[in-house]
């Protein structure tokens, strides 16, 4: 019931947050900028989270990215390895 209730909350933020945006975006959008539509919604959703939330949710995705390249490195790494070691 916990999960629900957070991703409802979410919903709520997100809604909040492309809300108080909603000028920027309708001009955005007759320029049929999409890169900016998702600028003001990034902002609009940083404006209503304290500081230690978005510092919390930069951290987090951070540490998703260096994940994420690590594992990648590691599979082209063992690649490699078992490819030299196949033909070796």
């Amino acid at each position: 019931m916990g999960r629900v209730g957070e991703q409802q909350d979410m919903v709520v933020l997100l809604s909040e947050a492309f809300q108080s945006q909603i000028p920027q975006v309708r001009l955005h959008a007759l320029e049929g900028s999409f890169e900016l539509i998702r600028r003001c919604a990034i902002r609009g959703l940083i404006s209503l989270l304290s500081m230690d939330e978005v510092r919390s949710a930069a951290a987090g995705a951070l540490g998703r990215i260096v994940a994420q390249r690590i594992d990648h490195e590691l599979i082209a790494a063992l690649e490699s390895a078992v490819s030299h070691e196949t033909w070796s």
